[in-house]
């Protein structure tokens, strides 16, 4: 098994910069809706083993998958076959999937096992009929991320006239060792795990929907998405779901690590930190809380996102060692009227 390691970057310029075709450029492959029962969990072994063939994170990893598989109305939109779809070789193996990220068709996230690139424009072409896209700048308009080394993609898109823009996001990464000096946190906050139970769900929806959607209201049945994420994800583990609890018992911060142990690797997702709560140290807490009981996994990198533009968190992550970046670039196209 190839592991993932410092060796692993020369591997990634090679998957993405000059593709390998010649093998398997002739071999009949066919293409079919998603189907849940069939492809749900054949999808999450793709991702690990393109993973083990790149050394880097250039397909999504599971948890990421996964989060949108189980959790909320993407549960249920990822059901049905509009937006997703799976490409396979003659013996029956995935060598792609095309989906979205959210229930708004508009964003297409291309999977490939590096020896079949040569699908993606069949991949991107289908994208781009299936897909409605969303309104901006009076246009409906779709959106793919790519990253800056991919030459390939890239020549596929501009062939299909497909732009480039500003915006971009960054894949993080470090080598991981365990901490050795103990996590402090600022007088009056705790650190523990999520406990399993509807108590902790409503505490953990109400800080997320301040974090990420603080103009929406919360109902106590919005955590009733995220028990069922809890409960069902085979890649959610409460022990690394870390908060930063306050006196009255509500979350002021959160970090969530997941492992996926066949390539020794472990992704941050998500982090956050409640606005009345901010500039006291507590993500930089709670996210090196996690990191401490990584050590009792077999863990050998670890991997987080974040925009590009979003420079604090880029702070944050470039002081706790996550140096290693690689960048992401969107591309957009618009779509003819109908």
């Amino acid at each position: 098994m190839i592991r993932a390691s410092a060796s692993h970057w020369l591997v990634f310029i090679m998957v993405i910069g000059a593709p390998r075709m010649k093998t398997n450029s002739q071999q009949t492959i066919t293409s079919h809706a998603y189907q849940c029962d069939k492809d749900g969990e054949r999808i999450p072994q793709f991702l690990i083993d393109t993973y083990t063939l790149t050394g880097y994170s250039w397909n999504w990893d599971v948890r990421r998958w996964a989060g949108h598989r189980y959790y909320g109305h993407f549960r249920q939109s990822w059901r049905r076959s509009d937006y997703v779809r799976v490409w396979e070789n003659k013996a029956g193996e995935i060598v792609g999937v095309v989906h979205n990220e959210g229930d708004v068709p508009y964003n297409p996230w291309v999977e490939i096992h590096p020896d079949y690139r040569h699908l993606e424009d069949e991949m991107i072409a289908w994208a781009e009929s299936a897909y409605t896209g969303r309104k901006k700048d009076g246009k409906r308009t779709l959106e793919i991320f790519v990253f800056e080394e991919d030459t390939h993609r890239q020549s596929v898109l501009a062939d299909r006239g497909w732009a480039k823009t500003e915006h971009s996001e960054v894949i993080r990464r470090m080598p991981y060792a365990p901490l050795e000096e103990p996590v402090t946190i600022p007088e009056g906050y705790k650190l523990r795990s999520l406990v399993p139970g509807e108590a902790d769900a409503a505490n953990w929806v109400t800080i997320t929907r301040r974090v990420f959607q603080p103009d929406c209201d919360l109902t106590a049945l919005d955590s009733g998405p995220y028990r069922v994420f809890q409960e069902e994800s085979p890649w959610y583990q409460h022990d690394l779901h870390i908060v930063a609890e306050t006196p009255d018992g509500s979350l002021a911060a959160f970090a969530g690590f997941s492992v996926e142990p066949t390539n020794h690797m472990a992704s941050l997702e998500p982090v956050g930190t409640h606005p009345d709560h901010r500039r006291r140290g507590l993500a930089s807490a709670v996210i090196r809380e996690g990191l401490r009981r990584l050590a009792a996994y077999d863990v050998e990198v670890v991997y987080v996102g974040t925009g590009g533009d979003m420079l604090p968190a880029n702070k944050l992550y470039e002081s706790l060692g996550f140096t290693d970046v690689k960048r992401l670039v969107m591309w957009t196209k618009h779509l003819a009227s109908s």
